[in-house]
Parts: structure tokens; C-alpha cells; sequence
């Protein structure tokens, strides 16, 4: 594999999504990623395979909104990052030690 290929496979997975509901997942096979907001489903799933050499059966993705909040003595409006999340299933007998 490429050196490029790699970090494009880094890029895509930004980065694992911790709660409460996301470990509750785990325990399905289903991990939760933050991901490239231009990412689509066959580029997460090729990127989740080859970085943690398991199987991936199903990929959904999510778009989160950013809140709008109210900031500083003059009640300033300014908007969190939206951004896109996908919750990555893996084959029943195969696991990653991302949280163990």
C-alpha cells in the first residue's frame, strides 16, 4: 500500500466518536466515526478496512448540525461546525481494540 493511500485512509476517519450511546454500539459490532465531511460510503468503508484489517458489513452516515449560540456582552451569534459522522458495522466475528 501507498504511503498517500494511508494518509488519505487518516484523513477520512478524523476521529472516533466517545458516549455514553457509542459504547452501548460497541457491544453490536458498531463503531462511530467522525468523518470527512466529502466522504462518502465506499470511501469510509475502504479506509476503516485497510486501517483495521477487519471485514465491514454496513456503513450510515449522519450529518450533524452545528447549535447556534449566543457569545460575548454583546450576544454575538455564532454557529458551531457541522459536520458528518458514520456508524461503521463490522462482521460478528471480528472485533477492533479501539476502546478495550
Amino acid at each position: 500500500m501507498k504511503i498517500k493511500s494511508k494518509i488519505e485512509n487518516f484523513k477520512t476517519l478524523v476521529s472516533p466518536v466517545v458516549s455514553g450511546k457509542t459504547m452501548i454500539l460497541q457491544k453490536n459490532n458498531k463503531f462511530v466515526f467522525r468523518v470527512d465531511n466529502k466522504a462518502n460510503k465506499n470511501k469510509i468503508k475502504n479506509a476503516f478496512q485497510n486501517i483495521f484489517n477487519v471485514k465491514v458489513t454496513s456503513v450510515n452516515i449522519e450529518r450533524v448540525k452545528g447549535k447556534s449560540k449566543l457569545r460575548g456582552p454583546r450576544k454575538i451569534k455564532t454557529n458551531d461546525i457541522s459536520f458528518k459522522k458514520a456508524i461503521i458495522t463490522v462482521q460478528k466475528d471480528q472485533k477492533i481494540d479501539l476502546f478495550e
